[in-house]
């Protein structure tokens, strides 16, 4: 959990400015610093302990899909 705590403080400033660069007027992210600490920050060091430096890794991450009507 230390390590998830450095780095928070390390990404901090960019990981909100930037998450607060994909909210809209009507749908804003709650609690921003919850979803980067137990979510964003333990996927970069699951994709990290899973990528190996001789072969390339792929990640796809996709949103829900709808009619959008």
């Amino acid at each position: 959990m230390s390590s998830v705590n450095v780095c928070f403080n390390k990404v901090k400033k960019d990981c909100l400015k930037f998450i607060q660069s994909q909210e809209t007027a009507t749908e804003k992210f709650k609690d921003k610093e919850k979803m980067i600490k137990s979510f964003l920050i333990p996927l970069s060091f699951w994709i990290s302990s899973k990528a190996d430096n001789k072969k390339p890794y792929f990640v796809g991450l996709a949103g829900g899909q709808g009619s959008g009507s």
